[in-house]
């Protein structure tokens, strides 16, 4: 791996949500110097022209690395999962992503479960908090639809914990660090306990005991402390701007 004492901070641009925790907590494995910057989504930061330089989604975490060549411009990333790609390749040298090129099976059933994540469990799971939780307006199909789709995958991750110790086998993994942020919600969900998803719960358990994990959870706490209820021009900027 690179040796951290020569590096500059990479900025990270974010707050206490699961996927700002994804970077967060590699960040830490890794032992990386970071600098954390807060966006404070709810009054719209992220829509401000130099935030949208960085993300222009307008999302977080997005990061900026100075460590670079000399001349070369700093690298600007978002996207959670492309974040955890970048910095396991170019900081951990084959820890928490297998190399492709000699383990090349592992390295994209990594990958995999990077996207299922991103692509199924992330947005799901988001979809039904905003639905039971935000909605003005509860409505029962969108709320189930969810509801029964984390559920199903839930039991995806139980069949994949009962055969390894971690999802993409049997070595923690940017897999492990994109899933757990979303999945540890399991506690919030009705209906569900631990005889449910044995597995589930111990990985979780495993997990929250990781140094790193413990360094977001006061991050997450300090800021969670500090949260008061939506204005109605907040709720505004989260959930009804159209660009």
């Amino acid at each position: 791996m690179i040796s951290t004492s020569t590096l500059k901070p990479i900025k990270l641009y974010s707050l206490n949500t699961p996927n700002v925790a994804k970077v967060f907590i590699l960040l830490e494995l890794l032992e990386l110097p970071y600098e954390s910057i807060k966006v404070n989504i709810a009054n719209g930061d992220q829509f401000k022209d130099d935030f949208i330089k960085i993300n222009p989604n307008s999302k977080i975490p997005a990061i900026v690395d100075p460590n670079v060549p000399e001349g070369k411009s700093p690298i600007v990333l978002f996207e959670s999962g492309n974040i955890l790609i970048y910095l396991a390749k170019t900081y951990a040298n084959g820890k928490y992503l297998p190399n492709e090129t000699t383990h090349t099976q592992e390295h994209y059933e990594v990958l995999g479960w990077v996207f299922f994540q991103m692509a199924s469990l992330g947005p799901n799971l988001g979809q039904y908090t905003h639905y039971s939780k935000y909605a003005e307006v509860k409505y029962e199909y969108p709320i189930k639809r969810h509801y029964n789709e984390v559920r199903r995958l839930f039991h995806v991750l139980e069949r994949q914990l009962i055969k390894h110790a971690y999802v993409a086998g049997d070595e923690l993994t940017i897999a492990d660090i994109a899933i757990y942020p979303w999945s540890k919600f399991i506690n919030t969900l009705p209906d569900i306990t631990e005889q449910d998803y044995p597995k589930l719960y111990e990985y979780h358990n495993r997990i929250a005991q990781l140094p790193a994990v413990q360094t977001y959870k006061k991050y997450d706490d300090e800021l969670t402390a500090q949260r008061t209820a939506f204005t109605a021009e907040q709720r505004k900027i989260l959930f009804g701007r159209d660009k």
